[in-house]
């Protein structure tokens, strides 16, 4: 099951405010192992997870796939795609420092954090309690 207290008190040992987690598609094998996808779970379409330091999670979830995420806790805000960035844009509002994981060029995946307006980003690999956390 996931563990909702371990990761927000790794986030918080961390400074770090909140960990938006995103999938397409199976792409994101740490964002499903993290939030305990049944074996062979794979949706068609985005969805996202902003797991806040403090307080309660929010699901951003495509309106094909409403139930991506029924086996995490919190509400879902269910978008069409014309509706995608500004979905996004409202769960990383008023936050400071933003954990997200990237991959550049196709390489292995990475965790960074940044700015909830996007504006810097930096490096969190190798952090000791987030990744016991995971």
């Amino acid at each position: 099951m996931f563990d909702l207290n371990a990761v927000q008190a790794a986030l918080r040992d961390q400074g770090i405010d909140a960990w938006l987690l995103y999938d397409f598609r199976g792409l994101n094998p740490l964002a499903t192992r993290v939030l305990r996808f049944p074996e062979g779970t794979m949706g068609s379409r985005r969805w996202f997870y902003l797991i806040p330091a403090n307080g309660v999670p929010r699901k951003l979830v495509h309106r094909i796939e409403e139930g991506a995420l029924d086996h995490l806790p919190s509400e879902a805000t269910v978008y069409l795609r014309e509706e995608l960035e500004a979905g996004v844009r409202s769960l990383v509002e008023g936050l400071g420092q933003v954990a997200m994981e990237y991959s550049s060029q196709c390489q292995p995946l990475h965790l960074a954090s940044g700015r909830g307006d996007g504006r810097a980003c930096s490096p969190v690999v190798g952090r000791r309690s987030c990744r016991r956390a995971i």
